[in-house]
């Protein structure tokens, strides 16, 4: 999944984009389910996020 750059949302309730890459983290925003995002490779992320372009991290369970 890592070499992709743009991804969607897959979660009918809507995506939280967190400051860190840790669902204890600060939420900045909900993403809305099919909403495109678009990683952000210069950022590592752990297993089980994703860097987004822009800020942020999204656990990479509810995207596609």
């Amino acid at each position: 999944m890592a070499s992709r750059k743009t991804f969607t949302v897959n979660s009918a309730h809507g995506l939280n984009l967190r400051a860190e890459p840790s669902k204890k983290a600060k939420v900045l925003s909900i993403l809305a389910d099919g909403e495109k995002i678009t990683a952000d490779k210069d950022t590592a992320s752990p297993n089980g996020w994703l860097a987004v372009k822009g800020g942020g991290f999204v656990m990479t369970e509810f995207i596609k």
